[in-house]
């Protein structure tokens, strides 16, 4: 019988912290029981460059180790990837598509799969989460991401952030990721 896994993928680019996000989901998915691996896959590292990383949340151990072909959900950080990825394709049939928007990119208007929309890029630039002017947009999409997968309490998020940024980097982490958590809505 073959596990069932949660697989999430998520697309962004170098710095904006998607592999960061990765590993915090991971360990939020071990603090509630379950297995978990986070799996970065990207070329020369440098900032602005594409970022693919993967999960894989299961009740059983997980062994499967390669990338995540169709995604439960799919983590798109940065909307100008739409003309390199054809999303519609990473997703699973009943998939969901997790966006950092302000608005519904037109692409996504007749989207066949779910949407939820946040606005990840003000929420973490509204508390100072920025390097080189570019906005990290980990915590945010990570505080989006527990609502709409229902994986955690927000509380295990918070316990994560403080755990990997210290109290003062957790807890402005954890405020980005709240406020995405009130705020991502459906649109499909």
């Amino acid at each position: 019988m073959e596990t069932r896994f949660l697989e999430v993928k998520w697309v962004g680019r170098g710095g904006q912290g998607i592999v960061t996000a990765s590993r915090l989901l991971a360990e939020v998915a071990l603090r509630r029981g379950k297995y978990a691996i986070s799996i970065p896959m990207f070329g020369a590292e440098r900032r602005g460059a594409p970022v693919v990383a993967y999960n894989r949340i299961s009740d059983e151990p997980v062994r499967r180790k390669g990338p995540v072909r169709k995604a439960d959900i799919l983590v798109v950080a940065d909307y100008r990837l739409l003309s390199m990825v054809n999303f519609f394709y990473e997703v699973k049939e009943k998939g969901l598509i997790l966006f950092n928007a302000d608005r519904v990119p037109p692409p996504l208007l007749n989207a066949s799969k779910k949407v939820a929309l946040v606005n990840a890029t003000a929420i973490a630039l509204k508390y100072g989460l920025e390097l080189s002017g570019l906005a990290i947009v980990n915590a945010p999409l990570l505080g989006a991401l527990i609502k709409v997968s229902s994986l955690a309490p927000l509380s295990t998020l918070k316990e994560v952030m403080k755990m990997y940024w210290g109290e003062e980097g957790g807890r402005r982490n954890f405020l980005c990721a709240k406020e995405a958590y009130e705020e991502v809505k459906y649109i499909t």
